[in-house]
């Protein structure tokens, strides 16, 4: 017999009812449940189904039907964070089942002091140092690359494009900086490394890299997959000078430099790149003063640059060459993320009218706001108001 602190994983099979009603407390299906050893009072065993949707403490009367149900070893799962165990056939929770569940959270002891904790925390990171929406693309294209991608073809159909190609096209707009490096022994910053995967390319490659972000996740995953590689935390103005003086050899900016204040980015790069040095850009700008502002104005860079004594070694237009990937955002953007609002918003509004009606005009202005930042990789409106370039700059 089991100890009576000591629980074993059952899976119910749908057959499972007990000899009195379906009220008594069994329902069906249970997919996976704990099973726990009788209390001493004679009461018959208790089921808790993990995922916390039901809890069913049957009475002392009723018992499920001899020969009508079977233990099964149960594997684990995980579903968006949560642990589930066995095959997974889930009742949906009512609206009953959510107020209990939030009530159940804030009047127990426990719960409650963690809710008045998080009911104080307030968030004070900048999006800069802690990036959720930067780890969540990581993890849709593993590979560490958070760019737009060089594709060789051009014309290829958003339809067509595979998460393989983007992975592809990455790599390749990778290689294409790693190849405009001069000083091959030199040091070199990839400032604004993102999630690493332009340093994979220099480790891999035998340079000696030195990874530049402000944000606090990408340091430790870096960390973990280049402890050797050393890192700075902050912004790319904000890097101490007087240490880096005239300490590296190339600079890379790949995406990044759009983030920059412009004067204030020029002035760091002069008195951070050693004397011959080289300065690999990669970055859209915006070719009008209509354009949304994303990017540097095409016209003021080339101003700052003739300024403050700079000279474009090399320029490469990749516009049309990062445009698929713009599309394909775009057409997931349209096919998926926008029907599945929609249907949520619908359903919302069958199912609770005055939940719907109380938040109608947030929603509204959240859906307008949506469509208006998924017009921002419409490949059109990309291609219209901006360039995408490659440069090569050094001091003149």
């Amino acid at each position: 017999m089991l100890a009576r602190e000591q629980t074993t994983a059952i899976a119910i099979e749908p057959e499972l009812r007990s000899s009195g009603s379906r009220s008594a407390g069994w329902h069906r299906p249970l997919a996976c449940a704990e099973r726990r050893p009788a209390a001493r009072n004679g009461r018959s065993d208790q089921t808790f189904l993990h995922f916390g949707f039901q809890h069913q403490r049957p009475s002392r009367s009723v018992r499920p039907v001899a020969g009508q149900h079977r233990r099964v070893a149960c594997a684990t799962h995980s579903y968006f964070g949560v642990q589930v165990e066995g095959d997974v056939s889930l009742k949906k929770p009512s609206a009953a089942d959510a107020a209990k569940m939030v009530a159940r959270r804030m009047l127990h002891p426990r719960h409650t002091v963690e809710w008045l904790k998080h009911l104080r925390k307030k968030p004070h990171t900048a999006k800069a140092v802690d990036d959720a929406q930067l780890k969540l693309y990581s993890e849709i294209l593993p590979g560490d690359f958070l760019n737009y991608g060089y594709f060789d073809d051009p014309d290829i159909a958003p339809e067509k494009i595979s998460l393989h190609d983007i992975q592809q096209a990455q790599i390749r707009y990778g290689q294409l900086l790693v190849d405009q490096i001069k000083n091959k022994k030199g040091a070199v910053l990839d400032a604004g490394c993102g999630m690493g995967g332009l340093l994979n390319l220099l480790v891999q490659q035998g340079f000696s890299p030195v990874a530049l972000t402000p944000n606090r996740a990408q340091i430790k995953y870096i960390s973990t997959r280049h402890p050797t590689v050393p890192m700075i935390q902050g912004k790319f103005e904000d890097i101490p000078v007087e240490k880096f003086r005239r300490h590296f050899d190339t600079v890379i900016t790949s995406e990044s430099f759009q983030y920059v204040n412009l004067s204030a980015g020029l002035a760091t790069m002069e008195r951070i790149l050693a004397p011959g040095g080289r300065w690999i850009l990669c970055d859209y700008f915006r070719t009008t003063d209509r354009a949304r502002k994303s990017g540097h104005l095409w016209t003021d860079f080339l101003q700052a640059l003739e300024k403050n004594h700079w000279r474009v070694v090399s320029e490469k237009d990749i516009t049309r060459n990062a445009l698929p990937a713009v599309g394909f955002v775009y057409m997931c953007g349209r096919r998926i993320g926008v029907p599945v609002a929609a249907f949520a918003l619908g359903k919302l509004r069958r199912k609770r009218p005055a939940l719907h009606y109380l938040f109608e005009e947030v929603i509204e202005k959240s859906n307008a706001y949506l469509l208006d930042q998924l017009e921002l990789v419409n490949p059109e409106t990309f291609a219209r108001e901006k360039k995408y370039a490659l440069l090569v700059i050094e001091r003149r």
